[in-house]
């Protein structure tokens, strides 16, 4: 991991109980893109939840692809974009 970057995903597996997970935290990235505009603090909570479920359902594609989020209830009448990096 680069210094500085507190960006981590880490699988677990628990071979006895059949279990498996991922372990996610968003430190610079997330920063990063709050950095770029002045969201309130409910917007940024609810763009950490898309960046984390993009980064873990990216990291699990087994085919090149695009993954995209929409959230119907703050936004009944967009389309769905892309997030940037994850392509």
């Amino acid at each position: 991991m680069p210094p500085g970057n507190r960006d981590i995903r880490q699988r677990f597996l628990f071979e006895d109980c059949d279990i498996r997970g991922e372990i996610l935290t968003l430190g610079t990235a997330l920063a990063e893109v709050c950095a770029r505009h002045p969201y309130p603090a409910a917007l940024r909570s609810q763009l950490g939840e898309f960046l984390a479920a993009a980064a873990l359902i990216s990291a699990n594609l087994k085919t090149a692809g695009t993954v995209t989020v929409h959230d119907p209830i703050r936004d009944p009448d967009s389309s769905p974009r892309p997030l940037p990096g994850h392509r």
